[in-house]
């Protein structure tokens, strides 16, 4: 079974890999995707950079970027599909998740220090700790908001309730509160027994 993408990933992927399958410049992989994400501001990528940087200074790091690809020698072995199926397995392996973002991809082209992004960020004191970190958060704050909606549900249903269910409901609640995380977790494992093979 193929791993799920947010769409706007997948279609980047595609999109990069078609591109380098037709071109004839020599170009590190990871960097001609990274140009592809944060050309596009709309991606979650784009936006995370651009609330460290600046919009002028994200502009920066892209037109260097698109510069460096022009006289860089190719550094990944194997096609660009190739790589970018590597890049996500070793995704996957390492954050446990099941779904990947561009802040994701973002990630892994900071944390590679060949990279002509992880060079252009280090300049502006943007490390893939800070990019990890934040990628942690955001799933903790995933934890917390979803845990918060079940206890509400369960607020909500003792309103609702006359009062010789309430207890029930009360337990209910508490129960699904405290089953939030384990639920999340377990299914995070689960999506990592899928098959690891990437369609681009």
């Amino acid at each position: 079974m193929k791993r799920e993408f947010y769409e706007s990933l997948e279609a980047i992927i595609r999109e990069t890999a078609t591109i380098l399958g037709r071109s004839a410049i020599a170009t590190s992989y990871i960097d001609r995707l990274m140009i592809e994400i944060l050309g596009d501001e709309t991606t979650l990528a784009a936006s995370l950079l651009r609330s460290q940087i600046g919009d002028s200074g994200l502009n920066v790091v892209l037109k260097r970027l698109i510069h460096s690809i022009v006289d860089s020698p190719m550094r990944e072995r194997g096609g660009a599909k190739q790589c970018y199926a590597t890049m996500c397995d070793e995704l996957y392996e390492e954050l446990q998740v099941g779904e990947l973002t561009t802040i994701h991809a973002l990630y892994y082209a900071a944390k590679d220090r060949r990279t002509a992004l992880s060079y252009e960020l280090r300049g502006y004191g943007v490390s893939a700790e800070d990019i990890l970190q934040f990628i942690e958060d955001g799933d903790n704050a995933t934890e917390v908001a979803e845990a918060a909606a079940m206890s509400a549900e369960g607020i909500t249903a003792m309103a609702e309730t006359p009062d010789g269910v309430a207890e029930g409901a009360i337990t209910e609640g508490v129960s699904a509160k405290s089953d939030a995380k384990v639920v999340i977790f377990i299914g995070g494992l689960n999506a990592l027994s899928h098959d690891s093979d990437v369609a681009i």
